[in-house]
């Protein structure tokens, strides 16, 4: 069970965090301090949740297209994804044996992932479909109904009554406090980053 919580900043920036817990069956902690977000290339900023082999195999298996120039707009990103992005993920998660097909209906087998793209949230959801986060906030895993409470509250705060906000890392980490009280299936250390903080430590920052 997990808690990915993300949301697109005043400057347009993606910030993703996640806990660290790793289960088996409903009842059974595996492991503490396991990453659940990653970077693949200069390009995404991902996050998963549910089968662990799935995760390991987006992180490290799957070869996902550069982003060309000419993609700027929403309906850009979005047929990006549907024509370029999602056959990729499909075709090696077909070759390693990890889609599912019920009657005909194509599955990651409960695996979800956020994806941070071009300064934007979309969840791409087992089935492959997918969508992008309008209101700039967006949550998965066991947690999400708990994290996406204050995620909006903390948004809608500043946008309602015009006051500043806490700072998008300590909204994250908001969010991931709320999963992990709540949820027992969820657990620090948390990881939070955004690509700034990812050139920022790559230069010794």
């Amino acid at each position: 069970m997990t808690i990915i919580a993300g949301l697109v900043d005043r400057d347009g920036e993606v910030w993703m965090g996640a806990d660290s817990r790793t289960t088996y069956g409903w009842n059974s902690v595996a492991t503490k301090g396991v990453p659940k977000i990653f970077f693949k290339g200069d390009d995404y900023l991902i996050g998963g949740c549910g089968a662990v082999r799935a995760i390991q195999c987006m992180k490290y298996e799957v070869n996902l297209p550069e982003l060309r120039p000419s993609v700027k707009t929403h309906e850009d990103v979005e047929k990006f994804i549907a024509t370029e992005i999602i056959p990729a993920i499909r075709n090696k998660f077909g070759q390693v044996g990890l889609i599912k097909v019920t009657e005909g209906i194509v599955s990651l087998h409960h695996t979800m992932f956020l994806l941070g793209i071009k300064g934007q949230l979309w969840m791409l959801f087992e089935d492959l479909s997918f969508l992008r986060a309008t209101r700039d906030i967006a949550a998965i895993g066991s947690g999400e109904r708990l994290a996406l409470g204050v995620l909006y509250a903390c948004c809608a705060e500043e946008e309602q009554q015009g006051v500043t906000p806490p700072s998008s890392e300590a909204i994250i980490s908001l969010a991931l406090d709320a999963a992990v009280e709540f949820d027992n299936a969820c657990a620090p250390p948390y990881f939070i980053t955004n690509f700034s903080k990812l050139k920022s430590e790559a230069n010794g920052g």
